[in-house]
């Protein structure tokens, strides 16, 4: 530098090299982990059940998910060429589950069979899914199955759909009745014609329901309900510029929301929130039977404990043990059966103490609201108004009340 002078210049006369870290181990997966919880709202207002799913449907053989393992890094080094040591990627677990393969190297995961998969805590779990590619008819007759099921096509009038799963309809369902220990999507609705059926465990969600009786453990979701008789443990939300209730009787416990209720004829149309004095009853009756089943259980480990105590152990000793020990263990099945009802009861009314009935459009004269056990007629019509619990009393809360 002096000798060319190279005055006031940066000139680089050593260099040092950082040390790279490794990469994490990452899967890719070729399948949607998360399924959209809610149906999206259209621009138009109204909710969009047809590209709604309860579950991925994945093919046999196909890859599911592929494992890229972890990278060691690369080596750093000083001015002095002392070495910089990189930090190693972490590796992740193999995913568990079942219904897949593993490739040779158990990097790529491929289903076993065709039907439902779900991915939750690092496990993959391929079920079976019993699809039918046309309409729930004459050609098809009644479904029971033990998965999920997948209908391509419309439910005719008169036929039964069960499934120890998830039940989704692509197309229209008339009068007829479907049962799931899961949930229930349809994606075109259901005319009931006053005999159709809907009872799920989980959520109902559908486009329309006309004239159908619901029977629901989780929400109900709908674009309109027309004299329907609904019953949920959760909530009723009818969404969307035309969610409109009109007619029937609707109960959630966890509250409804909706655009209009009732309408301008007047049709007598009731909803029911909060919780009921058959909740209530039942839940006084399960304390008393939980008590009753505690003096037995107490009785029963008496019996236990003089038979086990007992000098005489002979076979005839040895029976009554064992029949002793049977009956106190049905009896505390029996009491952790009382105990998870009442456990839900309590949720349920814990949950439905800030329960409302909101509207925002109209609400019309000939609309009963029953918060708890406490009823209001509507005689006046209103617009954007929310009726809640008051002390004993229902009252109104809105910009025209």
């Amino acid at each position: 530098m002096i000798t060319s002078k190279n005055y006031f210049k940066n000139v680089l006369v050593a260099s040092g090299k950082v040390a790279e870290d490794g990469k994490d181990g990452f899967y890719t997966f070729f399948f949607r982990t998360e399924m959209p919880v809610l149906p999206k709202i259209k621009d138009d207002g109204s909710v969009d059940y047809k590209n709604m799913d309860l579950f991925e449907e994945v093919e046999k053989n196909q890859l599911l998910a592929e494992y890229t393992k972890a990278t060691t890094g690369k080596y750093g080094y000083t001015v002095f060429g002392e070495l910089l040591k990189p930090r190693k990627g972490r590796e992740l677990p193999p995913l568990h589950g079942v219904g897949f393969t593993l490739s040779q190297d158990r990097k790529q995961y491929f289903s076993a069979l065709k039907g439902r998969i779900e991915y939750k805590k690092n496990r993959i779990e391929v079920k079976n899914l019993y699809i039918v590619d046309g309409n729930v008819d004459v050609t098809t007759g009644n479904i029971n199955f033990s998965g999920d099921v997948c209908i391509r096509g419309n439910v005719a009038a008169g036929f039964q759909i069960h499934a120890a799963g998830n039940i989704v309809v692509e197309g229209h369902v008339e009068s007829a009745e479907i049962y799931s220990e899961k949930s229930i999507l349809l994606k075109k609705g259901n005319q009931g014609r006053n005999t159709g059926i809907i009872h799920a465990k989980g959520s109902v969600s559908g486009m329309f329901f006309e004239s159908v009786l619901i029977r629901a453990g989780g929400t109900v979701n709908a674009n309109y309900l027309l004299n329907c008789d609904v019953t949920t443990e959760d909530k009723v939300v009818v969404a969307g510029k035309k969610g409109l209730v009109i007619g029937g009787t609707v109960r959630a416990r966890g509250g409804i929301s909706c655009f209009g209720l009732g309408n301008i004829a007047e049709i007598p149309t009731k909803v029911e929130i909060g919780v009921g004095d058959e909740q209530m009853q039942r839940y006084h009756e399960l304390a008393n039977r939980i008590l009753k089943v505690d003096s037995e259980i107490s009785l029963f480990e008496d019996g236990i404990r003089k038979v086990t105590l007992s000098p005489v152990q002979d076979d005839r000793t040895k029976s009554m043990y064992e029949k002793l020990m049977q009956a106190h263990m049905m009896k505390q099945e029996e009491k952790e059966k009382y105990f998870e009802e009442r456990r839900r009861l309590i949720k349920v009314i814990a949950d439905a103490k800030n329960a409302k009935v909101i509207v925002r459009g109209i609400v019309y004269p000939g609309v009963q609201v029953m918060i708890d056990t406490t009823k209001y007629s509507v005689t006046t019509a209103y617009r954007a108004v929310t009726f809640l619990r008051n002390g004993d009393k229902v009252q109104l809360m809105g910009d025209d009340v």
